[in-house]
C-alpha cells in the first residue's frame, strides 16, 4: 500500500483479486483427475489453504484469537460438510 502509494480500500481489493486468482487455480488443479501429486496431498493443500483464508479474511485471526475462529477451522477442516 505504501510502495504504490494507493489507498487501504484499493489495496485491500487487489489482495481480494488475487486470493480470488489463486482459488481458482487451486480448484482446477484439485478438479484434474491426472494429477501427479495424488489426491491425499491436495486435499492437505486445500485444506491449508481453506484455514489461511479463514484466519485472515476478517482481519487477523491468528493474532487476534476468539472461540468462532476455532469452530470455524474445526468445521472447515475435521467436521466438514
Amino acid at each position: 500500500m505504501k510502495e504504490e502509494g494507493v489507498s487501504e480500500e484499493k489495496a485491500r481489493k487487489h489482495i481480494e483479486d488475487k486470493i480470488i486468482e489463486a482459488w481458482k487455480k487451486i480448484n482446477k488443479c484439485f478438479g484434474c483427475s491426472s494429477s501427479c501429486w495424488g489426491e491425499p496431498f491436495l486435499t492437505q493443500a486445500i485444506n491449508a489453504a481453506r484455514v489461511g483464508h479463514t484466519l485472515y479474511q476478517n482481519g487477523d485471526g491468528f493474532g487476534i484469537q476468539d472461540r468462532d475462529i476455532k469452530k470455524h477451522i474445526l468445521s472447515l477442516v475435521v467436521e466438514p460438510l
